[in-house]
């Protein structure tokens, strides 16, 4: 008969940031069945405790029985039996009670105080373990710490609120809790604490509307859901750089702010440094330097100079000319591929039409590409791939942060991502496109 082989644990590589000796959670708590092999390693984290408790220990107090007669103890075998001298010093106790009630100060037994001291002095508070949720940003999911405070002296209140931050060093070993995780960290070294206020530290166990952290904007990214929206969008823009990369498209950077009206009909934010735009007025003006103003129709009112295709010289501003921030950058995108070919830019492009609709945002960032001598099926193929590429990069890439999205935003977004992945797309003309619109 052939003998069964045990089947063999990988143990996946801990390899600490280039730039830092801690290990990033996400390396051990998203490693699957494989965390059995981190069991024993040494590691350093950190992060900010994002919940806590607190377990203390009962003190193990020995049963003491008053002293009694010799007589109403006789002698068992194997028991030894106590003197005269150390039954009247367990007596002491008592005896300083006397003394006490008759007004009798202990100064005038000085032997009797060096006995009592030891006996009253009050014991030392009993060890705690502390049991804290950390995260440091790379993962959904939260690492186990238990601090043992026999082991590393530490006091509640530096390390049970939410928000401290941590840096310890400790094992990695099998979950003590019936929680969902398996594996925690037991600290054998604290490197760094950083502490917080309890009462005017916003965030807590409690979900909390992202509204309400408006005023808090270096807090709001500790949230699960702004963390997970991040880490999406950070994973998207390498993919879309990857797809394009891929493909043999030059990266271009175009102008944000910019003379050029490169749409014609959208409304632009105009970047000026003149007073009379609304800056105000003393020390208000001159620490701002350059603003931001939303322009409605300034084309308009200087129609005359712009009908002429040459810009209003503007003497006392900035830049001598009226300058927008950018609406678009496929005017310069153009220009480089007559040049260089297949380019593409990926930033921030600005609108300052007002409408009624949320969806309309006056800051966005925006994928425009730009082909030499390809035909209109050529362009549709790349957007087509494009689209697919991101949806299957962010699946593959992002499945626990989708499970939260999942979970909490949007039920069904993982089922259209799947299906808008596998499907083919159908071309239509512009006026068909409008015709199902109208209907």
């Amino acid at each position: 008969m052939e003998s069964q082989q045990e089947p063999k644990v990988t143990i996946p590589p801990l390899i600490p940031l280039e730039y830092s000796n801690r290990v990033m959670l996400k390396t051990i708590l998203e490693c699957g069945d494989d965390q059995i092999g981190l069991f024993g390693k040494t590691v350093v984290v950190g992060g900010w405790v994002k919940s806590s408790k607190e377990v203390k220990r009962e003190p193990v107090a020995a049963a003491l029985k008053p002293p009694m007669a010799a007589e109403a103890f006789p002698p068992s075998p194997g028991r030894k039996e106590l003197s005269c001298v150390e039954v009247v010093q367990s007596r002491i106790p008592f005896f300083k009670k006397i003394i006490r009630v008759f007004g009798v100060s202990s100064d005038s037994y000085p032997g009797v105080r060096e006995k009592f001291e030891p006996v009253t002095k009050p014991p030392p508070p009993p060890p705690s373990k502390f049991f804290l949720q950390i995260n440091d940003g790379s993962s959904i999911s939260s690492l186990m710490v238990v601090i043992d405070s026999a082991v590393v002296p530490v006091s509640a209140g530096h390390v049970l609120p939410t928000g401290t931050c941590i840096l310890a060093q400790g094992v990695l070993e099998k979950s003590s809790s019936h929680g969902k995780q398996t594996i925690e960290l037991k600290v054998e070294k604290i490197l760094h604490i950083g502490t917080v206020e309890p009462d005017t530290y916003p965030l807590s166990r409690k979900r909390l509307p992202l509204d309400s952290l408006r005023d808090y904007p270096h807090i709001r990214p500790r949230t699960t859901t702004v963390a997970s929206i991040t880490r999406i969008r950070d994973t998207l823009d390498f993919a879309a750089h990857t797809f394009f990369h891929n493909h043999g498209f030059l990266h271009v950077q175009v102008p944000i702010i910019t003379t050029i009206d490169s749409e014609g009909f959208s409304e632009k934010f105009q970047v000026t440094t003149s007073k009379k735009w609304g800056l105000g007025s003393g020390s208000d003006a001159d620490v701002r330097h350059e603003t931001v103003k939303a322009e409605q129709h300034i084309e308009a009112r200087d129609k005359s100079k712009l009908g002429t295709g040459v810009k209003p010289e503007v003497k006392e501003d900035f830049f001598g000319r009226q300058s927008y921030l950018s609406v678009s950058g496929r005017l310069h995108l153009e220009s480089y591929a007559c040049a260089l070919g297949n380019v593409y830019s990926f930033g921030p492009r600005f609108r300052a039409e007002k409408t009624g609709s949320i969806k309309q945002v006056a800051e966005m960032w925006v994928v425009e590409v730009e082909i030499a001598f390809s035909q209109l099926e050529d362009s549709m193929k790349c957007a087509e791939d494009c689209f697919k590429f991101l949806c299957k990069w962010i699946l593959d890439h992002c499945p626990q942060d989708m499970k939260f999205v999942t979970k909490r935003i949007d039920k069904t977004i993982v089922h259209r991502l799947e299906y808008m992945m596998s499907i083919s797309y159908e071309r239509i003309s512009y006026r068909e496109a409008v015709d199902i619109l109208r209907k």
